[in-house]
């Protein structure tokens, strides 16, 4: 059975380091996929830079075991930079965690033209709940400073 950070390798996904390739079951590597099979861009962000090669990085560390599953072990970058403040991730997830309608949340930084780094918080609620992106920045500035609190919260039904 699979857990939520491993699934089977598909074809066309690889890992790298840099611009070497590295088969996944001798290291931790960052996960790409070719430009073809990642997003084209949005409105706000055309393309991303990180695509020039034709390899779209996606920011996640993980290792392929002997039966080919994928694990995620953890991110390249481990920090949020927004308005001259580091914020780790980390940090924003476990307190959004002890919310009781949170089944799972992933902290990201998104590009922002005023922050350098917007805090978009991802949240995954238990089922039946009903709550709001402002509940949880309510919650949140009960135990993180303000500029830990996330900017952006968006709504899942999975992850």
């Amino acid at each position: 059975m699979t857990t939520p950070t491993q699934w089977p390798i598909l074809q066309g996904f690889s890992a790298s380091i840099g611009d070497d390739a590295i088969p996944l079951t001798e290291r931790v590597a960052e996960l790409n996929v070719p430009v073809g099979r990642a997003t084209t861009g949005n409105r706000s962000r055309p393309r991303d830079p990180s695509t020039t090669s034709g390899i779209s990085f996606t920011g996640d560390l993980g290792i392929v075991d002997e039966e080919g599953y994928v694990h995620l072990v953890g991110r390249r970058k481990e920090v949020i930079i927004g308005f001259g403040f580091n914020v780790y991730p980390r940090e924003v997830e476990d307190c959004l965690h002890a919310h009781p309608a949170v089944r799972e949340a992933a902290v990201v930084g998104v590009p922002d033209l005023v922050l350098g780094e917007a805090i978009c918080a991802c949240v995954l609620p238990v089922e039946g709940a009903i709550v709001t992106g402002q509940e949880f920045r309510d919650w949140c500035r009960l135990t993180l400073a303000d500029y830990k609190v996330p900017d952006r919260v968006r709504f899942f039904d999975d992850f």
